[in-house]
């Protein structure tokens, strides 16, 4: 799940670390919240032969990332 703010301004920037290195933060202004829930498609790939049943590669040919409310 993942919460984005609906309205939003950049207001500054402050300095910080992450571990030992320097990192600049990004501080916004927000005004509420809207939930998001994430979720993956995945496409896998079948082959099918005349004389044997189908069989998948079990590797994904395609992964889709999907946002609903």
């Amino acid at each position: 799940m993942l919460f984005i703010p609906k309205r939003s301004t950049r207001s500054s920037i402050e300095k910080g670390k992450v571990g030992n290195s320097p990192y600049n933060y990004v501080v916004i202004n927000a005004s509420g919240l809207k939930r998001w829930h994430e979720s993956q498609r995945v496409g896998l790939e079948y082959y099918c032969d005349l004389d044997a049943p189908c069989v998948s590669s079990f590797e994904p040919r395609s992964v889709a990332t999907i946002l609903t409310e």
